[in-house]
């Protein structure tokens, strides 16, 4: 039986960790015909149809989740239509929880409930109503779950070389020990886990490979402390480029691991942490015990080290109004993240808010991702504001192009949601090129400002750094004749080619020229002088080495 597994990527960055582990386990039982193909949800819709209908294949399977179930709504019909004696499943979460699955989507044979690899294994091997495949008009428990090792590492070596720009998912534990009620990973039972040494070793295989970024799925990684100080002493010894990505518990951090995550390098490890709301109240609703001192503690100690740091928001909760959304977001924004992520509640099948939205007077949308649009404690018009601020911290904060400006504006007392609002509210819904990003920053802020001199040095500088080419004529200019004629006489000096750009030796001065950028920057009428390496991404302070003195500046 010719068997294609379908995996309908949120974007061509990302890699399907549920189709290869489904096929490794297979192949690993008996020579069986199987095989996945990735598309993503942008594909043009004929290209990802005419993908699937020319392999002719016995039994398709779809993995389903919120960003690819209703593109799979609309396919089905027309793959049934075309390859009308093939059999179609359906597994993944979307699937797996949905009661009314088979009514919504009529094409489909069968549901895979629950982990794939034993039930699609039984079903091959002629156990059709095996434990955890379910069909319509009958019953059918989840699938038991196994040993996770006897999955073998699903990614070759040659497709880590190929894909090596790509973010590589990869799992060391399935299951989470927490029970929160907006989430589904809370409802499989226990947390199992990979033996150490297989782990290590999979870590050397991406190493080894040039993977830039593997992102691990595990619920929270650090559920078990000792665990996870061995695995990140391994990483944190081993690799050079190879950076992992960890979703943590900010509050189950100790000193040992804090210490562990603070002599690493930056490039080596990030992490992601779900604050979702520094409301107690809220927390309890959602069956999340935090210690939020010690989570706010922790977070700090982490946002202030060299660690990359990912903290999320979620809008919509019980008992979070706008009030005091407003205020968890500036709680979680003062613990200086170098992203943010302000996301809204989505009701998944499954979850016990879902199960319980009339206590709460829950109205969401009834298509994938089932985005909350109203409850007792917020309106819609109040999540539709807090969508401005959603769209500016994605534009200024989480692009990180802006970070000097907006840490000199926060740290001269602004409030940043409020400041954020504005933003988003300036913003409107236009396509926005760069510098009309900065210019509506410097205008937003020149709201809050009597003066706002110096912060166009700021603004000059995070310009400087992220695009070449002409200043902005709203940002101070400073290139006056003098000053382009000491940037020249430095260049022609061939001693100071050699001391601080060796690689530039005995090169043509219009090639250094050409590749080197000269900026002057005038902060408390002190001057700075900035040249940045286009080339080799190198910035250096040639303030001395210049000696440029301006009369704005003295």
């Amino acid at each position: 039986m010719k068997t294609l597994l379908i995996a309908l990527n949120a974007k061509y960055s990302h890699t399907s960790l549920s189709v290869r582990s489904i096929c490794s386990y297979v192949k690993s039982k008996g020579d069986f015909d199987i095989y996945y193909k990735e598309l993503t949800i942008n594909d043009e819709y004929f290209y990802i149809l005419k993908s699937i209908v020319k392999e002719s294949p016995d039994l398709i399977g779809f993995s389903t989740y919120i960003w690819n179930i209703e593109l799979i709504k609309k396919l089905i019909p027309d793959v049934k239509n075309l390859l009308p004696d093939s059999v179609i499943f359906l597994g993944g979460p979307e699937a797996s929880y949905n009661e009314n699955i088979f009514s919504e989507i009529k094409d489909i044979d069968f549901v895979i409930k629950g982990e794939g690899e034993l039930p699609l294994y039984n079903y091959l091997c002629g156990k059709t109503h095996a434990q955890g495949i379910w069909y319509k008009g009958e019953k059918s428990d989840f699938a038991p779950n196994l040993d996770l090792e006897d999955i073998p590492f699903v990614y070759s070596r040659e497709e880590l070389y190929s894909n090596s720009n790509k973010a590589i998912y990869y799992e060391t534990s399935r299951g989470c020990p927490f029970k929160c009620a907006f989430c589904i990973s809370s409802l499989t039972k226990g947390v199992r886990t990979l033996p150490l040494d297989r782990v290590f070793n999979e870590i050397d295989i991406f190493i080894e490979s040039g993977v830039k970024r593997v992102k691990l799925v595990d619920r929270t990684f650090n559920f078990d402390k000792e665990r996870t100080k061995k695995i990140l002493r391994y990483i944190t010894e081993k690799s050079e480029k190879t950076c992992f990505h960890f979703e943590i518990g900010a509050d189950l951090l100790d000193d040992e691991l804090t210490d562990i995550i603070n002599n690493a390098k930056r490039d080596v490890i990030q992490f992601e942490a779900g604050i979702q709301s520094t409301n107690g109240e809220t927390l309890l609703l959602c069956d999340r015990a935090t210690d939020m001192e010690r989570l706010k503690k922790n977070l700090k100690a982490l946002c202030n080290s060299k660690i990359r740091i990912h903290l999320d928001l979620i809008a919509g909760l019980p008992k979070e109004d706008f009030s005091t959304f407003k205020k968890s977001f500036n709680e979680v924004y003062a613990l200086n993240p170098d992203v943010l992520q302000v996301g809204f509640l989505k009701l998944l099948h499954g979850s016990k808010l879902r199960k319980e939205k009339e206590k709460y007077g829950y109205k969401f949308k009834s298509t994938a991702p089932y985005e909350v649009l109203s409850n007792d404690f917020i309106s819609f018009p109040e999540l539709m504001e807090l969508k401005k601020v959603e769209k500016a911290v994605d534009c200024y904060l989480n692009s990180e192009i802006f970070k000097t400006s907006l840490s000199y504006i926060y740290n001269k007392g602004v409030n940043p949601f409020d400041f954020y609002y504005s933003l988003g509210c300036n913003m409107g819904d236009l396509n926005l090129s760069l510098k009309d990003k900065f210019k509506i920053l410097l205008n937003t802020a020149e709201e809050y400002f009597e003066n706002s001199e110096e912060l166009k040095e700021y603004l000059k500088y995070d310009y400087f750094i992220k695009q070449r080419g002409a200043i902005p004529e709203f940002l101070n200019n400073y290139k006056t004749k003098s000053f382009l004629n000491k940037c020249s006489q430095f260049i022609n000096d061939e001693e100071n080619i050699k001391e601080i750009f060796p690689y530039y030796t005995g090169k043509n001065k219009a090639e250094i020229r050409k590749n080197l950028d000269f900026e002057l920057f005038i902060c408390n009428r002190k001057e700075k002088i900035l040249c940045f390496d286009r080339i080799n991404d190198f910035l250096i302070d040639l303030s001395e080495k210049i000696g440029y003195y301006s009369s704005e500046g003295n």
